[in-house]
């Protein structure tokens, strides 16, 4: 749940608004609008997420600074604690190591197994050497690094490395890599510890010749030639290479001898506490190079850390991209970014689907996600960055007060939650029932944590623990004038139960959810009843649901179902046949009479898990394409006979109606001994499917063997009632007194306008009447103004009287009685893309306004811009502008019905015209309307008039 907090002098929001103006010549994009928010994580670290929205698009840039003079906090690399091969997503590198925050670092390679791979250059990691490789940087400075010294001072270099043994007999021998597999089929010599993982690479197939020497405390202790893998000592090596380079170690080396692994780094690592590759250095010294070592084009997500001059900042930044919400940039705009955030010298990291943030927010005790990855998710990589707390525990030394929505409505409720941190700003176990509350601005009380508002206003609620105390501002709506539902109609097995979320709106357009406890429900048709909020369908049929809030109601059609279970595959005959991942491990399927749940037969899957590490599976494949499944197909279930507990997974794989492949989980831990019973649900698979395989998933390093039977295949279907017959009542509908027929006139501060929704010109007779009847209609209202809205050439205006306005390719804004009329160009799907310039231009006219009443006129609704973001800002722009300056606001467009809703204090208007699906000349005059706006000095009504 996302919550809405306050923290004092812990959590800061900064927005800029609009400042800064369009520069045409400027190579840089100009910002149209900017939004910072600040946030301490621990002592010496803060977060702040920085949103752009500029002539080239969004940004988004998420920033971590860190102090490294302060001693409650430190730097250091992030790599797989079971193995420098695996990949991790960063979220788990940084969980596994306690970090408070973390960014992705070095580049990587992909491995040959799956989910494998080992970062480029050297890793120093608390003061050792975790990963390396020689000749890095050997034909010019590409790559460079950052390191860290133990006096916390930073250094941005192309680090050099070689690493060599050494013999008893002064003889160095040359090492390619450590902790990195061979990049010459082992033809080079490579060094693995047990940071590379629990085994060797041994002999295979693949590298038959395969020579080991195993080194214990700095001495030989056995020498291996095709030999399968050995288990890495904790406290020494294996010195990895082929048959070829033999010679090179048993001509310098015997058993026993003692061997000295030497890695020497330039910069040297022995005084380094953490190191980590990168690519290009952005900026040295303040300025950026005119030209990139390596320069990665384009505008994409980008991951960078730097320092300030004075070295007691590092700033690390993940920056958005290949998206909405963040365009992305290339090197040369990353560089001045991190000019601009104050870094004097800087390093660029692995970006694009690799760019990952995660932060622990103030008060939690896991880190979370901070950016968005291009990919939609996180990516597994090799290595991160991570800030650590070294903090000593303390005693609480502040609350951090917060609720699910800062919104409620007077006689709801509205659960408060607070949390501890201590002088570290870390987190603190705190006793909540030793938490009082009080509130202030409204009446209100309070039981427990929750807090009940009798009256309407701005809350100020204060939590307080002995002497130490947070506030927390809530907005106490008005009783709601509607409530809907999250679904309108639904289906729910026999039995089965249903949670509904209620989202109420006062007349002011403002929303909150409504706690279900503060609803009353009923059920109509006998199909089930209301437990603390939850409904229980005990009775097939169909009915509905009525949630109201006071008079205020909301309803939901619901079908009730009745479940059938039926035996698809009783296994009583030959039905399968055998496969296993990676292909040729040990195992059969067959039938068998050994044991059956019912009938004399089941399918007995017989698995060898234990000659390979890594993921494995054991299938009992469908011939053919598969067992088909049902369309009202449900559940899937089977009886499985187990003998001995272990923890494999078991699973089945299907297609859906679609041809997509999905996997389903029956259970993730086989811990029981003989039979029993499991299912797994199919919702939100496309049906009718083919199950095309169940089988046996192993994940874990455990050797195992075993034997499993199947029997009584079972697919769960619902027959579900149709809601044809229910006759469901119509939500409660807020109705609007400025909605009203008004008599009019004219007057100095008098006005109408008549507002005709068109898009195309009209082709049909009726279509041509209806422009006809409009033209008509202005003059018979009396209107000073006709305002055509939506795309088009709008001729109809050569035949209208009456000053006009229309949506066309331009924007332009006028004063008229009193009252400020902006047309605005959405031609292209938005403001930013019909014309750079407009959204400065806009804020100035609506900044310079001192009236009481603005009309805006657009082609289309802001819903329908092509950037969503851009939608959301402008509504919530104009939202912010009636909240501080108290004005009116009405946007009029063309959509596809004559309509009107108040959102967050502001009006939006669509009318349609003659552009109506079914539209004839039976219907038209119910159909076909215009809007007549009244203005009356600060009044305005208005009313949806037909135009035949």
């Amino acid at each position: 749940m996302n919550y809405i907090r306050k923290l004092v002098a812990l959590y800061t929001t900064i927005a800029v608004l609009f400042l800064i103006p369009v520069n045409y010549a400027s190579a840089d994009p100009a910002i149209i609008y900017q939004k910072s928010v600040k946030e301490n994580i621990t002592s010496g670290a803060t977060l702040e997420k920085i949103t752009k929205f500029t002539t080239d698009g969004w940004q988004t840039i998420n920033v971590l600074r860190i102090d490294l003079g302060n001693p409650n906090i430190k730097i250091d690399s992030l790599t797989n604690t079971d193995s420098a091969m695996k990949l991790a997503q960063l979220k788990t590198l940084a969980e596994a190591r306690g970090a408070v925050a973390a960014i992705n670092s070095s580049f990587f390679n992909w491995g040959e197994g799956n989910g494998q791979g080992y970062v480029d250059g050297t890793i120093i990691e608390s003061g050792k050497v975790i990963s390396a490789q020689t000749g890095y940087n050997s034909t010019g400075n590409n790559m460079a690094s950052i390191s860290i010294d133990n006096a916390n001072k930073v250094f941005f270099d192309y680090w050099k490395t070689n690493i060599k043994l050494v013999a008893p007999n002064g003889k160095q021998v040359n090492v390619a890599q450590f902790n990195k597999p061979s990049r010459l089929n082992y033809k080079d010599i490579i060094v693995l510890d047990r940071r590379w993982g629990k085994m060797s690479i041994g002999s295979s197939e693949k590298y038959p010749e395969m020579f080991e020497v195993v080194v214990v405390d700095g001495k030989i202790a056995d020498m291996r030639f095709a030999q399968p893998a050995v288990e890495i000592p904790q406290n020494g090596y294996v010195i990895v290479t082929t048959g070829s380079n033999g010679p090179a170690i048993t001509s310098n080396f015997n058993m026993g001898d003692e061997v000295k692994l030497s890695i020497n780094t330039t910069p040297d690592w022995s005084s380094m506490a953490v190191a980590m590759t990168g690519s290009a250095i952005l900026l040295k010294d303040g300025k950026i190079p005119s030209k990139f070592s390596i320069n990665m084009g384009g505008k994409q997500p980008r991951t960078a850390v730097g320092c300030t001059k004075d070295g007691k900042q590092l700033i690390m930044v993940a920056l958005d991209g290949r998206q909405n919400l963040g365009v992305g940039m290339d090197q040369t705009e990353l560089a001045k970014l991190m000019l601009e955030l104050g870094a004097y010298n800087a390093l660029n990291f692995d970006g694009g689907g690799s760019t990952t943030m995660v932060a622990r927010h103030q008060g939690d005790t896991k880190v979370s996600l901070v950016n968005s990855p291009s990919d939609g998710a996180q990516r597994s990589i090799a290595a991160g960055l991570g800030v650590f707390s070294v903090a000593p525990t303390a005693e609480l030394d502040g609350l951090i007060i917060d609720a699910a929505d800062k919104n409620v409505f007077v006689n709801t409720s509205r659960s408060i939650n607070v949390m501890g941190y201590d002088r570290y700003l870390n987190p603190i176990d705190i006793d909540k029932s030793q938490v009082t509350f009080s509130v202030t601005g409204v009446k209100g009380d309070f039981i427990g944590s929750t807090f009940y508002p009798k009256s309407s206003g701005k809350a100020v609620i204060k939590a307080t623990m002995g002497k130490i105390s947070s506030t927390l501002e809530v907005q106490v709506l008005e009783s709601p004038v509607e409530i809907s539902l999250n679904v309108d109609t639904v289906k729910v097995p026999l039995n089965g139960t249903r949670t509904f979320t209620v989202t109420g709106m006062d007349k002011d357009g403002y929303t909150t959810t409504i706690n279900p406890a503060d609803v009353k429900w009923s059920v109509n048709g006998g199909i089930g009843s209301f437990n603390e909020g939850v409904f229980n369908a005990s009775t097939q049929g169909a009915g509905y649901i009525d949630a109201s809030v006071g008079s205020v109601h909301a309803y939901c059609g619901v079908s009730v179902a009745t479940n059938n279970s039926t035996v698809i595959d009783n296994f009583e005959q030959f039905n399968g046949t055998y496969l296993s991942s990676p292909a040729g491990l040990p195992g059969s399927y067959e039938p068998s009479g050994d044991f059956a749940k019912t009938g004399s037969y089941s399918g007995r899957l017989t698995y060898d898990f234990s000659s390979t590490e890594g993921t494995r599976a054991a299938y009992m494949v469908y011939p053919d394409k598969g067992m088909a499944l049902a369309e009202n197909a449900e559940k899937l279930g089977i009886w499985v006979y187990n003998n001995h507990t272990v923890s494999n997974w078991l699973r089945a794989e299907l297609y859906d109606s679609a041809g997509s492949k999905q996997i389903l989980e029956f259970t993730k831990d086989m811990n029981w001994d003989g039979w029993k019973y499991l299912e797994t649900s199919l919702a939100g698979i496309k049906m009718p499917a083919r199950l095309t395989k169940i089988y046996l998933a192993q994940v874990n390093p455990v050797s195992d063997t075993g034997v499993i039977y199947l029997d009584d295949l079972t697919a769960v279907t619902s027959s579900y009632p149709l809601l044809d017959q229910v006759k469901i009542p119509e939500n409660t509908e807020y109705k609007d007194p400025a909605n009203k027929a008004v008599a009019f006139k004219k007057s100095s501060k008098s006005f109408r306008l008549s507002v005709f929704g068109q898009s195309a010109e009209p082709k049909t007779i009726l279509q041509k009447l209806i422009t006809q009847r409009f033209t008509q209609a202005v003059s018979k209202d009396m209107s000073d103004m006709a305002v055509i809205v939506g795309s088009g050439t709008h001729k109809m205006t050569e035949k209208i009287k009456a000053q006009t306005i229309t949506t066309s390719k331009n924007y332009k804004a006028m004063d008229y009685k009193g009252v400020r009329l902006i047309q605005l160009d959405t031609s292209k799907k938005g403001l930013r893309l019909s014309d750079s310039g407009q959204w400065k231009w806009f804020m100035d006219k609506l900044n310079s306004y001192t009236g009481d009443n603005v009309f805006i006129f657009m082609s289309d609704s802001p819903k329908n811009f092509s950037d969503k973001l851009e939608g959301n800002l402008f509504r919530d722009t104009l939202s912010e502008y009636h909240k501080t300056k108290g004005k009116n606001v009405w946007v009029i467009y063309k959509n596809g019905s004559n309509s009107t809703i108040t959102e967050n204090g502001v009006k939006y208007f669509s009318t349609t015209g003659y552009e109506l699906t079914g539209l004839n000349s039976s219907n038209a005059a119910s159909k076909a309307k215009y809007l007549l706006i009244t203005v009356n000095g600060k009044d305005v009504s208005y009313e949806f008039k037909p135009s035949v």
